[in-house]
Protein backbone atom coordinates (compact mmCIF):
# COMPACT_ATOMS: atom_id res chain seq x y z
CA UNK A 1 0.00 0.00 0.00
CA UNK A 2 1.24 3.91 -0.79
CA UNK A 3 0.39 6.60 0.31
CA UNK A 4 0.64 10.18 -1.04
CA UNK A 5 -0.17 13.53 0.64
CA UNK A 6 -2.51 15.81 -1.14
CA UNK A 7 -2.54 19.57 0.11
CA UNK A 8 -4.89 22.22 -1.07
CA UNK A 9 -3.68 25.94 -0.73
CA UNK A 10 -5.21 28.42 1.17
CA UNK A 11 -8.13 30.08 -0.74
CA UNK A 12 -8.65 27.22 -3.43
CA UNK A 13 -12.49 26.26 -3.88
CA UNK A 14 -12.11 22.86 -5.55
CA UNK A 15 -14.00 19.67 -4.43
CA UNK A 16 -12.25 17.16 -6.28
CA UNK A 17 -9.35 15.11 -5.63
CA UNK A 18 -6.99 13.53 -8.88
CA UNK A 19 -6.48 10.10 -7.46
CA UNK A 20 -4.43 7.13 -8.53
CA UNK A 21 -5.25 4.03 -10.20
CA UNK A 22 -6.42 1.62 -7.28
CA UNK A 23 -7.51 4.38 -4.87
CA UNK A 24 -8.26 1.99 -1.93
CA UNK A 25 -9.05 5.17 0.80
CA UNK A 26 -8.38 8.45 1.85
CA UNK A 27 -8.17 10.29 5.30
CA UNK A 28 -9.46 13.51 5.48
CA UNK A 29 -10.54 15.96 8.22
CA UNK A 30 -9.81 13.31 10.42
CA UNK A 31 -11.76 10.47 9.27
CA UNK A 32 -11.12 7.34 7.56
CA UNK A 33 -13.36 6.77 4.35
CA UNK A 34 -12.63 3.77 2.15
CA UNK A 35 -12.85 4.24 -1.47
CA UNK A 36 -16.45 3.40 -3.00
CA UNK A 37 -17.20 4.41 -6.31
CA UNK A 38 -21.08 4.26 -6.05
CA UNK A 39 -20.72 7.21 -3.18
CA UNK A 40 -20.35 10.72 -3.93
CA UNK A 41 -17.54 11.55 -1.22
CA UNK A 42 -15.40 13.70 -2.78
CA UNK A 43 -18.23 16.14 -3.87
CA UNK A 44 -18.66 16.82 -0.01
CA UNK A 45 -14.89 17.60 0.21
CA UNK A 46 -14.29 21.67 1.52
CA UNK A 47 -10.92 22.14 0.67
CA UNK A 48 -11.41 25.82 1.22
CA UNK A 49 -9.48 25.98 4.90
CA UNK A 50 -5.97 24.53 3.53
CA UNK A 51 -6.74 21.01 4.15
CA UNK A 52 -4.56 17.91 3.74
CA UNK A 53 -6.02 14.84 2.08
CA UNK A 54 -4.19 11.47 2.72
CA UNK A 55 -4.54 8.89 -0.36
CA UNK A 56 -3.89 5.15 -0.07
CA UNK A 57 -3.48 3.30 -3.05
CA UNK A 58 -2.15 0.02 -4.53
CA UNK A 59 0.48 0.79 -7.46
CA UNK A 60 -0.47 -1.67 -10.44
CA UNK A 61 2.18 -4.87 -10.45
CA UNK A 62 2.63 -5.81 -14.47
CA UNK A 63 4.88 -8.49 -14.41
CA UNK A 64 6.60 -9.17 -17.34
CA UNK A 65 6.44 -13.35 -17.16
CA UNK A 66 2.30 -12.49 -17.48
CA UNK A 67 2.50 -10.45 -20.09
CA UNK A 68 4.77 -12.52 -22.05
CA UNK A 69 2.34 -15.02 -22.22
CA UNK A 70 -0.74 -13.30 -23.30
CA UNK A 71 -2.76 -14.49 -26.59
CA UNK A 72 -5.55 -13.06 -28.11
CA UNK A 73 -7.74 -13.17 -27.42
CA UNK A 74 -6.75 -13.29 -24.20
CA UNK A 75 -10.26 -13.16 -21.98
CA UNK A 76 -13.67 -11.97 -22.84
CA UNK A 77 -13.42 -8.51 -24.50
CA UNK A 78 -16.46 -5.97 -23.49
CA UNK A 79 -16.97 -4.47 -26.51
CA UNK A 80 -17.04 -1.08 -25.67
CA UNK A 81 -12.93 -1.47 -25.25
CA UNK A 82 -12.95 -2.37 -29.05
CA UNK A 83 -15.60 0.28 -30.56
CA UNK A 84 -14.28 2.73 -33.11
CA UNK A 85 -16.56 4.84 -35.67
CA UNK A 86 -17.43 3.47 -39.06
CA UNK A 87 -15.70 6.25 -40.34
CA UNK A 88 -12.16 5.50 -39.31
CA UNK A 89 -10.56 5.76 -42.97
CA UNK A 90 -9.59 2.21 -44.13
CA UNK A 91 -5.73 3.08 -44.21
CA UNK A 92 -5.58 3.32 -40.20
CA UNK A 93 -6.73 0.12 -39.90
CA UNK A 94 -4.40 -1.26 -42.97
CA UNK A 95 -1.95 0.86 -40.77
CA UNK A 96 -2.53 -1.34 -37.68
CA UNK A 97 -2.53 -4.94 -39.15
CA UNK A 98 1.10 -4.11 -40.90
CA UNK A 99 2.26 -3.16 -37.82
CA UNK A 100 0.58 -5.92 -35.63
CA UNK A 101 1.72 -8.73 -38.77
CA UNK A 102 1.51 -12.09 -37.54
CA UNK A 103 2.40 -11.17 -33.76
CA UNK A 104 -0.58 -12.53 -31.41
CA UNK A 105 0.81 -11.38 -28.24
CA UNK A 106 -0.95 -7.86 -27.34
CA UNK A 107 1.94 -6.84 -25.28
CA UNK A 108 4.26 -7.42 -28.19
CA UNK A 109 1.59 -5.63 -30.51
CA UNK A 110 1.58 -2.59 -28.69
CA UNK A 111 5.13 -2.27 -28.41
CA UNK A 112 5.60 -2.59 -31.67
CA UNK A 113 2.66 0.52 -32.51
CA UNK A 114 4.70 2.38 -30.18
CA UNK A 115 8.68 1.93 -31.76
CA UNK A 116 6.30 2.68 -34.91
CA UNK A 117 5.90 6.26 -33.63
CA UNK A 118 9.70 6.47 -32.42
CA UNK A 119 11.01 5.12 -35.61
CA UNK A 120 8.92 6.77 -38.13
CA UNK A 121 9.74 10.40 -38.10
CA UNK A 122 6.77 11.59 -36.18
CA UNK A 123 7.61 15.04 -34.00
CA UNK A 124 6.47 15.35 -30.73
CA UNK A 125 5.57 19.21 -30.02
CA UNK A 126 3.15 21.35 -28.32
CA UNK A 127 2.66 24.02 -29.95
CA UNK A 128 2.53 25.01 -34.15
CA UNK A 129 -0.02 21.57 -34.51
CA UNK A 130 -1.62 21.58 -37.48
CA UNK A 131 -5.28 20.52 -36.86
CA UNK A 132 -7.64 18.55 -38.85
CA UNK A 133 -9.54 20.50 -41.75
CA UNK A 134 -13.26 20.24 -41.23
CA UNK A 135 -14.67 16.88 -42.27
CA UNK A 136 -10.70 15.15 -42.02
CA UNK A 137 -10.45 12.41 -39.35
CA UNK A 138 -8.10 13.42 -36.59
CA UNK A 139 -6.17 10.05 -36.44
CA UNK A 140 -5.77 9.69 -40.24
CA UNK A 141 -4.27 13.28 -40.59
CA UNK A 142 -1.82 12.85 -38.06
CA UNK A 143 -0.75 9.73 -39.03
CA UNK A 144 -0.55 10.14 -42.90
CA UNK A 145 -0.56 13.75 -43.19
CA UNK A 146 1.08 16.41 -40.18
CA UNK A 147 2.84 13.49 -38.27
CA UNK A 148 3.78 16.43 -35.74
CA UNK A 149 1.27 16.81 -32.36
CA UNK A 150 1.54 16.40 -28.83
CA UNK A 151 0.14 13.69 -26.21
CA UNK A 152 -3.66 13.97 -27.64
CA UNK A 153 -2.25 13.20 -30.95
CA UNK A 154 -0.26 9.95 -30.08
CA UNK A 155 -2.43 8.65 -27.77
CA UNK A 156 -5.40 8.63 -29.42
CA UNK A 157 -3.68 7.58 -32.72
CA UNK A 158 -2.29 4.25 -30.15
CA UNK A 159 -5.98 3.50 -29.18
CA UNK A 160 -7.66 3.32 -32.48
CA UNK A 161 -4.74 1.33 -33.91
CA UNK A 162 -4.97 -1.40 -30.96
CA UNK A 163 -8.59 -1.24 -31.44
CA UNK A 164 -8.49 -2.10 -34.61
CA UNK A 165 -6.59 -5.10 -34.01
CA UNK A 166 -8.68 -6.33 -31.37
CA UNK A 167 -6.67 -4.82 -28.41
CA UNK A 168 -9.32 -3.24 -25.85
CA UNK A 169 -7.47 0.41 -24.83
CA UNK A 170 -8.85 3.55 -23.34
CA UNK A 171 -7.91 6.74 -23.62
CA UNK A 172 -6.80 8.81 -20.29
CA UNK A 173 -6.95 12.50 -19.64
CA UNK A 174 -4.78 13.52 -16.68
CA UNK A 175 -1.62 14.93 -14.57
CA UNK A 176 1.63 13.83 -14.36
CA UNK A 177 3.16 14.39 -11.39
CA UNK A 178 3.96 17.65 -11.44
CA UNK A 179 7.47 19.90 -9.91
CA UNK A 180 8.50 19.52 -6.48
CA UNK A 181 8.77 23.08 -4.84
CA UNK A 182 11.15 24.42 -2.32
CA UNK A 183 8.75 23.01 0.41
CA UNK A 184 9.07 19.63 -0.36
CA UNK A 185 5.44 19.45 -2.19
CA UNK A 186 4.77 19.24 -5.55
CA UNK A 187 2.88 21.60 -7.52
CA UNK A 188 0.35 20.31 -9.91
CA UNK A 189 -0.70 22.86 -12.56
CA UNK A 190 -2.56 22.94 -15.85
CA UNK A 191 0.76 22.61 -18.16
CA UNK A 192 0.97 19.48 -16.16
CA UNK A 193 -2.14 17.72 -18.08
CA UNK A 194 -1.09 14.73 -20.17
CA UNK A 195 -3.16 11.71 -22.27
CA UNK A 196 -2.54 8.66 -22.24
Amino acid sequence: MQMAEVYYNEGTNFNRIAYPYNLAGLTYDDREYLYDQRIGLFDAIDTTNNQRVNIFYEPPVYEQVILDQLEMPYWEIDPVYIQLPNAVPDRVHQLADEIKGEETNPYRIAQRMERYFKQSGFLYQTTEVEPPEPGEDYVDQFLFESRVGYCDNFSTSMVVMLRSVGIPARWVKGFNTGTENSEGYYEVRQNNAHSW
